[in-house]
């Protein structure tokens, strides 16, 4: 696991501590953490990571998880950075770049009422080769035949390339 950021409840949340596991329900459609770290944010350098977090459904549903960047105009659609959906474990696993350095980085879990419990935000650095070969990677997970899907979307990604269409 990466760097290990602290979540803190910012907006639409309230936080209630369940066996040890920090638990949360959105009293809204917009509830926010701000994602922070001991260095402050803006020691993440532009490029592409790898963010890796546990996000559990206890009721209701998690639709649209979602982190802002602020590069120095504030948090805008702009700059959202859109995450997949947990899996059936409660893992969201994504490949994301960040453009800039930042102000500040925001998480949304969801647009939906919902509670739930949230364990480690990790941010690792990828080379962009390794974060093409993880998007492929998850490309093929989504197939019948997992290597097979994963080698034609890598295929697919070179051949853009070469094209000139990347």
């Amino acid at each position: 696991m990466g760097r290990l950021f602290e979540v803190v409840p910012r907006h639409q949340l309230v936080r209630e501590e369940c066996e040890g596991v920090d638990r949360y329900l959105s009293l809204g459609e917009d509830p926010q953490f701000d994602v922070l770290c001991d260095e402050g944010i803006g020691c993440l350098a532009p490029g592409w990571y790898r963010l890796q977090l546990w996000l559990r459904v206890v009721d209701g549903f998690i639709v649209g998880p979602c982190l802002y960047a602020d590069y120095g105009d504030g948090p805008s659609e702009t700059t959202r950075i859109d995450l997949p959906e947990p899996d059936a474990d409660g893992r969201i696993d994504a490949v994301i770049v960040l453009a800039a350095r930042m102000r500040s980085l925001r998480f949304d879990p969801t647009i939906h009422r919902a509670s739930f419990e949230l364990g480690p935000f990790s941010l690792v650095r990828v080379s962009r080769p390794r974060a093409a070969w993880t998007m492929c990677r998850a490309l093929g997970r989504r197939t019948s035949r997992p290597v097979r899907g994963a080698l034609a979307a890598a295929w697919h990604l070179v051949r853009g390339a070469i094209n000139g269409r990347l």
